[in-house]
């Protein structure tokens, strides 16, 4: 193939790569909409055909996290938010998910120290630690009041 062969190829894939980039950004924004929207099977469609063109973007793979935690796929939702930590040590709200799952799960140690490895400012995970806290109040009184439960029961009774 001689120079002057090789100039439309390479200029083909010159173009090729920015193009398929580029629909990467817009099946991401638009399985952002959609799942913002409530269409979670079109918005999936959209992040995995992103995720496909982008496999190292953490930001896809945590908008599908959230997708499958609002389809109830709670164990592919844990596998998207721990890929986004894999690809992002750090990101905060890949934890968030996590908690959330756990959440979802009723796991509430796994919740807890997933926030607490969240720091303070995000404020998501603020407000889970105040309904955590709210509710480990109500906990503790509604243990007070079973407890004396058999006391009132029996001076009742009386």
């Amino acid at each position: 193939m001689t120079r002057k062969d090789a100039a439309p190829a390479l200029l083909l894939l010159a173009f090729a790569a920015p193009a398929a980039a580029q629909t990467a950004e817009q099946d991401y924004q638009a399985g952002v909409a959609a799942r913002q929207a409530g269409d979670l099977d079109e918005a999936l469609g959209r992040l995995e055909r992103a995720a496909a063109a982008e496999p190292a973007n953490a930001d896809i793979f945590l908008q599908m996290g959230l997708v499958y935690l609002a389809m109830s796929r709670l164990d592919e939702a844990e596998a998207a938010f721990r890929h986004v930590l894999d690809l992002a040590p750090d990101y905060a709200d890949a934890r968030l998910g996590l908690a959330r799952v756990a959440r979802r799960r009723r796991d509430r140690e796994t919740a807890l120290a997933e926030l607490d490895r969240i720091g303070p400012g995000h404020a998501e995970a603020d407000e889970m630690r105040r309904q955590k806290d709210i509710n480990a109040s109500l906990e503790a009184r509604l243990a007070r009041l079973e407890a004396t439960l058999p006391q009132v029961t029996r001076a009742a009774a009386r």
